[in-house]
């Protein structure tokens, strides 16, 4: 009998597939494990892999997905619709509600995400989700690419920024923002999921708004579920991060701006070529990257209506500027809900405008090189990335009132 379905979209993934597959036969231990994998109008071996592994699994589904644009809601929406209808079938045979999780093509689970996810819902959660690290091989191969007189500044701004992303998701989690990660992982039962409804936003010219898995975690949210967030990380291929940084191929960035400013969807793939930069290059790169990672976490917390919570969660009077501008912005327009529950929505890219606008360019400047201050040595950032735990705890160099918090729970989770 089945103990879990797995919803993953797949469009082109012949070089992603086989780690995917091997993370999971090897998370899956005693338990029985269904796949419902949506081929999105693939052109390469993809298929051929996905028959290759039939015989490592309790079962597989294959669906095809035929929406003309490739994103990532749509075939993951239709995938859910068959996940449901085959939770909802067991359940009447059986009485047994099957959990439901989904995952990106581009990652690998850890070891124990089956498992904790299957005690964690039986333990009483609604939603369990898994935080996502980049591949840090990967990432040391890039930097070994480059002139060595750079490696230094290219050590800084790759896993610099993973380290400061990293800890900055966890700030965020432990402070209630617990939205579901696409790339990491989520898991509810299927009543869950029918409750939130998973769908794809669209933009008036039909084109897929990013932010279909963020909707989820806001929705949960509001409906005041219970979340929680594993600490065992899935690990997620850089791809996103390689595109944006090559020349060549900046087309194949993982979103562009509609006319509306929505972040409209263009899946990244892998590229051939890893680019090499100088030192002010990966200097200004790592400044964009802390920025980006600002602007993500002010978008959250305006999602989530968080913003007293989060006011202070760096000391800086800038910080608490702009958390306020965001709130002003929001507060006084007649925004709807639903357009609320997307990350990718034009309204939270002016909202960030303003807000930066309000405090003032320069102050938001010195905001983000003073958090880069932050940042650990080359030394630490290595030794952490090469840490091959099966959880990588926050550090809380930067959230620094949370620690004691931390790890009461962390040892309240082990014990």
């Amino acid at each position: 009998m089945t103990d879990l379905i797995i919803n993953i979209p797949v469009h082109n993934e012949e070089e992603r597939l086989p780690e995917l597959f091997d993370s999971i036969q090897r998370a899956q231990k005693n338990y029985h494990i269904e796949l419902v994998l949506v081929n999105h109008l693939s052109t390469d071996n993809s298929i051929g892999i996905i028959n290759s592994i039939r015989s490592k699994f309790y079962k597989v589904n294959v669906i095809n997905e035929m929406f003309p644009l490739a994103c990532g809601g749509k075939p993951r929406n239709t995938g859910f619709g068959v996940a449901i209808k085959l939770a909802d079938k067991y359940l009447s045979e059986t009485g047994k509600r099957i959990p439901i999780a989904t995952l990106d093509c581009d990652t690998q689970v850890s070891d124990n995400f089956i498992e904790d996810a299957m005690k964690k819902l039986a333990s009483g959660y609604d939603i369990v989700t898994f935080p996502e690290r980049y591949n840090q091989n990967i990432l040391f191969n890039w930097i070994k690419m480059q002139d060595v007189s750079f490696q230094e500044n290219a050590t800084k701004a790759l896993i610099g920024l993973n380290w400061f992303r990293y800890e900055l998701l966890w700030g965020l989690i432990l402070k209630g923002i617990k939205e579901t990660r696409g790339p990491g992982g989520y898991v509810m039962s299927s009543n869950t999921l029918n409750m939130l409804g998973h769908l794809q936003p669209l933009d008036k010219n039909g084109k897929p708004v990013t932010g279909e898995n963020n909707r989820l975690g806001i929705l949960a949210n509001r409906m005041d579920l219970k979340v929680y967030c594993s600490p065992f990380y899935s690990t997620v291929h850089p791809r996103r991060e390689i595109s944006s940084y090559s020349r060549k191929n900046i087309q194949e960035k993982g979103y562009s701006l509609n006319e509306f400013g929505s972040e409209v969807f263009k899946l990244a793939r892998p590229v051939n070529d890893y680019p090499k930069l100088n030192a002010k290059e990966w200097d200004e790169s790592l400044v964009k990257g802390v920025s980006r990672a600002l602007k993500m976490s002010a978008t959250r917390i305006a999602c989530y209506k968080k913003f007293d919570e989060f006011s202070e969660l760096f000391p800086n009077i800038s910080w608490k500027k702009l958390v306020t501008a965001c709130k002003k912005y929001i507060d006084s327009n007649n925004f709807d809900e639903d357009e609320l529950s997307v990350t990718g929505s034009y309204i939270y890219r002016n909202m960030i405008d303003f807000a930066t606008e309000s405090i003032g360019k320069d102050n938001f400047s010195n905001l983000i090189l003073e958090i880069i201050s932050y940042i650990p040595d080359n030394e630490y950032l290595k030794s952490w990335a090469t840490d091959n735990s099966a959880t990588i705890q926050p550090t809380n160099c930067i959230i620094k009132d949370l620690q004691i918090k931390y790890i009461n729970e962390y040892e309240n989770r082990k014990s």
